[in-house]
């Protein structure tokens, strides 16, 4: 019993023992902890501080580069100004250019429609009549050199034909005055075939000088053909004449009237 006693005792110091150094571990936590907390504490003051001083610093270095961005940005808002005023300048320019340009091609159009107007239109009647007249006096020159060329062919022909008669009767006449140093008694006889011979060539000499005088009738006649044609051939050419003095006339009205067109201020 008293073992017991004696363990229990022992136990019970020992628990005693174990209860006062927890006790002072306690204690001694308990202090660390409030010294902890005093750290804390400090540490969160200085923390704080420090924080603070960093915020600050950064609150300085954003205004810093906010004064950048906004001095950049004020210099690009102004380059974009200078710019786009630069810009409506040279549009303002341009547009004005173009509106110069747009008249100026108004101008020239209506030159040009005027211009037009003159070189088909001024005394337009008297230039298709004066055309028409012309082309059928052409028309009539080709015809007479036409039959100018025939008759000069038949002129040839009759000469040639009457060269050729010319000298039949030369050569009958030769024949004849032949014939006629002989006589026709012969012997105190009638040569018959003589004078027969001679009767005929009396009719071929008849013949011959009648067909020389229709031939020289007949050259009269081609050469009259071709004075006529020459005298009206003659005739056209001073009407053409005419005409080409009067072309001449409205050409030069027209470029009168072109000269005044150029030379007159632009509306």
């Amino acid at each position: 019993a008293q073992d017991a006693v004696r363990a229990a005792r022992a136990e019970r110091q020992k628990l005693v023992t174990e209860a006062d150094r927890v006790r002072s571990l306690l204690a001694e936590a308990e202090k660390m902890n409030l010294e902890l907390q005093g750290q804390v504490e400090q540490l969160k003051r200085s923390g704080a501080a420090v924080s603070l001083k960093l915020r600050l610093q950064a609150i300085k270095a954003v205004s810093a580069f906010c004064s950048f961005r906004r001095d950049q940005i004020e210099v690009t808002r102004a380059k974009v100004v200078a710019v786009r005023e630069k810009s409506q300048e040279k549009l303002a320019a341009e547009i004005e250019r173009a509106n110069g340009a747009r008249a100026q091609l108004k101008r020239y159009e209506s030159a040009r429609l005027a211009f037009r107007d003159v070189l088909t239109n001024h005394r337009r009647q008297e230039l298709m009549q004066a055309k028409l007249e012309s082309a059928r006096i052409q028309e009539d020159l080709r015809s007479l050199q036409g039959r100018k060329a025939e008759a000069q062919q038949r002129q040839q022909a009759i000469v040639v034909d009457i060269a050729s008669l010319q000298g039949q009767i030369r050569e009958l006449e030769a024949h004849m005055q032949e014939l006629g140093k002989v006589s026709a008694i012969q012997d105190g006889e009638i040569n018959v075939n003589h004078a027969k011979q001679k009767r005929r060539l009396d009719c071929e000499y008849e013949k011959l000088l009648d067909l020389a005088e229709l031939r020289k009738s007949q050259l009269e006649a081609a050469k009259r053909q071709v004075a006529e044609v020459d005298a009206e051939a003659e005739q056209k050419e001073e009407q053409l004449k005419g005409l080409e003095v009067k072309l001449v006339q409205i050409l030069v009205e027209q470029q009168k009237r072109l000269i005044e067109l150029a030379e007159s201020p632009a509306p």
